[in-house]
């Protein structure tokens, strides 16, 4: 039942199904489009048949043709994988994205019709009944020719990118209209949030503010074991995509662990990131060591890597002297890859 899917100058695609339904029968495809947030990448096309039974005036048999168009995050059947893809190459961000306006659906060479949408947080629906349909006596496959003609609202990244700004300048550096307040010890300011907000960027948070839990009662959480600077630069990037200021080791390293603290997995990669592209030869040791204790193995393993290629160097440094005292099941594990 093959699916042809065009572009008509940017801004309305042309989706043609070829189908053959049987009675009382729902057939479903799966499209993966490109220039979708990744949120609601799927296009699931479905079709119904049900049977009319021709009434005394009336000649020939008649069925109704229920017409589904669903954009959801994952597949309308679990398991399967989309049908075709025309996704851009991983890591590639579109230009601009594509937010559907309007749907039309034609069949058998006749015009279009209109579409009802419905929305929900997880998913987008449009809709569309014929209500008699002449077709075949029995339960012979019935063959259509639809065509979805999707008209799209354009908003480039640079627009997302100037609302995030927005939001992030009157929500959080501002911020306003806010129902949870961060308490440090010694006094210092608070830092307060929105729980919706950190609830869905974070699991973590999301487990806390259940209706149960005292901070959801209280409005009001104490952190105990992160430094106020750097739960403000985690927030920061909660709201923002980024961090308040440019990352340095010390800074990389504090906010990796409150990262993986609180499950913000993008902030995560970004530090992980920023160290293992700026391992230098005389501070590898002491990277190793930290990321060792505190299970960091992606940077660990890098470290390890350039001390063992600069083993000449590294034994002559303090750090050297410490990792063998210290840890000497590290030092071993550094020495054994120097002579491998």
């Amino acid at each position: 039942m093959p699916v042809l899917v065009r572009e008509v100058e940017n801004v309305e695609w042309i989706i043609e199904w070829n189908v053959q339904v049987k009675n009382y029968e729902e057939v479903k495809e799966t499209l993966l489009l490109d220039r979708f947030p990744d949120s609601l990448p799927y296009f699931t096309l479905t079709c119904c048949r049900r049977s009319i039974y021709p009434k005394l005036d009336r000649e020939g048999q008649h069925c109704s043709i229920a017409l589904r168009l669903v954009r959801s995050e994952k597949p309308a059947v679990p398991g399967t994988e989309a049908l075709c893809s025309d996704r851009a190459a991983a890591g590639v961000v579109p230009d601009m994205y594509y937010r559907p306006l309007s749907i039309t659906v034609s069949w058998d060479g006749r015009s279009g019709e209109v579409m009802e949408r419905e929305e929900t947080p997880r998913m987008e629906k449009w809709t569309y009944t014929v209500s008699e349909y002449p077709c075949a006596l029995g339960n012979q496959p019935l063959p259509l020719s639809l065509v979805f003609s999707i008209k799209f609202k354009t908003f480039d990244v640079s627009e997302m990118v100037e609302a995030l700004k927005h939001t992030t300048d009157y929500l959080f550096l501002q911020q306003s209209h806010c129902d949870v307040q961060f308490c440090f010890p010694n006094d210092e300011k608070p830092i307060r949030g929105h729980v919706k907000i950190l609830s869905s960027r974070s699991s973590i948070f999301a487990a806390m503010f259940q209706h149960d839990m005292q901070e959801f009662k209280t409005g009001q959480v104490v952190i105990q074991d992160t430094e106020r600077d750097i739960f403000y630069q985690l927030v920061h990037y909660i709201y923002s995509g980024r961090t308040w200021t440019s990352l340095n080791e010390g800074t990389a390293q504090k906010l990796l662990l409150a990262a993986d603290k609180y499950n913000v997995t993008g902030l995560s990669i970004e530090c992980t990131s920023y160290l293992i592209s700026n391992i230098t030869w005389e501070r590898a040791v002491d990277l190793m060591i930290w990321a060792h204790v505190h299970s960091i193995d992606k940077v660990k393993e890098v470290a390890l890597d350039i001390v063992a290629k600069n083993g000449k160097q590294i034994c002559t440094l303090k750090a050297w002297e410490g990792l063998v005292i210290n840890y000497p099941h590290l030092c071993l594990e550094a020495t054994r890859r120097m002579i491998a």
